[in-house]
């Protein structure tokens, strides 16, 4: 689960970046930011594309070359004249790489003189360097060691690695091959999707190209353009000043709307601690696991045991036994109703973290945030948190400490 809010999070972030500063203000000067407020998106830029940093002039000069010569062979990323993807992203790789290199070409110069887009030489110099590369290649590698997931989600570091590539191939491809047409233009452009929450407005490629001045990348009812939307309240809050002449009336419904996904992606995400104590083992006190409580909305609850010695799993179902007995024989339930929790228990070593998760009937089992069961049951539902903070509990002091009491 941290891997995936972690990758989400890098996705929306970088994404709002490539397409709020790279694009529409690098690019087409869609509105007006202050020299210390450009510094800081540049920089922001930057930390949040890492490796794959996409210098705003090189930017600029390809996305205006694609815009005037769009779907023509003279096109730097158009799918329509490549065999595939990775074809369309390499020609595009060696112009921005002609591009990045040639700083003592005078007519590069010129271009990138021409192209209006903001710069940053030292900064620039620095993101292209080897040092920068390996440096994020360390840190994106580091904080997954950090989280420890299972093996397998290290094959989605390469993500971070490449984001901004990887974000503008997606746009450039489909948003020329695959969708719908508001306008019949010459190019072969293409809305991609009719509510553009994943690329944040940028797959409104036909309504873009029919008005490339135009910051509301969105035209019909259904479509949000989100990008825009956080712009309007940067300039509400004077971040920027959009060029009025081109910007369309706020349309306020489509403003609600967006602030309400935003709010319902956050709050959906929200969970409180409730309380935190820690179970220790015979008269030596010996340290078994840190467990934590939390609750959130609809019923949800979890609790989080942090293992700081190794337990093997029939150590755990004894564990399981002990702790369920005074519920199950008050209330008349049989071992055979819980099994799914025995069968379910797994070895633990010290560093691993296991979450109980129940919502209404619903109850989930994660190791390390990852999936081990799940089942939809009442009585296991009940009795899941119950040896930690049911009526007959393994420590009251420490049913206290979890409640907050």
């Amino acid at each position: 689960m941290e891997i995936l809010i972690l990758l989400v999070g890098h996705w929306f972030l970088s994404l709002f970046c490539q397409s709020f500063f790279l694009h529409r203000y690098g690019s087409h000067h869609m509105f007006k930011m202050s020299f210390a407020w450009e510094r800081f998106f540049y920089f922001l830029t930057y930390l949040l594309q890492g490796p794959s940093f996409l210098n705003p002039r090189c930017y600029a000069i390809l996305h205006q070359r694609h815009h005037a010569f769009s779907d023509t062979e003279n096109d730097p990323h158009s799918p329509n004249h490549a065999q595939g993807i990775w074809q369309m992203m390499l020609e595009t790789y060696k112009q921005y790489s002609a591009l990045l290199n040639s700083s003592g070409n005078k007519s590069s110069e010129t271009a990138r003189a021409q192209s209006g887009a903001p710069s940053w030489p030292a900064l620039d110099n620095f993101a292209k360097s080897y040092s920068s590369i390996i440096l994020w290649a360390i840190i994106y590698t580091v904080i997954y060691l950090s989280i420890n997931p299972e093996p397998y989600l290290y094959l989605l570091l390469p993500i971070h690695f490449f984001i901004g590539p990887i974000q503008g191939a997606i746009v450039n491809w489909f948003g020329h091959k695959v969708g719908y047409r508001n306008y019949e233009i010459k190019d072969q452009s293409k809305n991609s999707l009719p509510i553009d929450f994943a690329l944040m407005g940028e797959l409104y490629q036909n309504n873009h190209h029919q008005n490339g001045k135009n910051m509301n990348f969105a035209r019909k009812w259904f479509e949000i353009d989100f990008t825009y939307q956080i712009s309007k309240l940067l300039s509400f809050f004077g971040v920027i000043s959009l060029n009025n002449s081109i910007i369309p009336k706020l349309n306020k419904a489509k403003l609600f709307i967006f602030i309400l996904l935003v709010s319902f992606s956050v709050s959906a995400q929200e969970k409180k601690l409730i309380g935190k104590a820690l179970l220790e083992y015979s008269f030596l006190k010996i340290d078994v696991y840190e467990i934590s409580y939390y609750k959130g909305k609809n019923d949800y609850e979890e609790i989080v045991l942090d293992y700081k010695i190794n337990v093997k799993r029939k150590h755990s179902q004894e564990g399981w036994k002990v702790g369920l007995k005074p519920t199950l024989e008050k209330n008349g339930i049989t071992e055979e109703q819980v099994s799914w929790v025995y069968q379910n228990t797994v070895d633990l070593k010290k560093g691993d973290k296991l979450s109980l998760i129940k919502q209404k009937n619903k109850v989930t089992l994660l190791k390390n945030n990852e999936t081990i069961a799940s089942i939809e049951d009442k009585v296991i539902a009940k009795l899941i948190h119950y040896p930690w903070i049911g009526e007959t509990p393994i420590d009251e002091k420490l049913k206290k400490s979890l409640l907050g009491l």
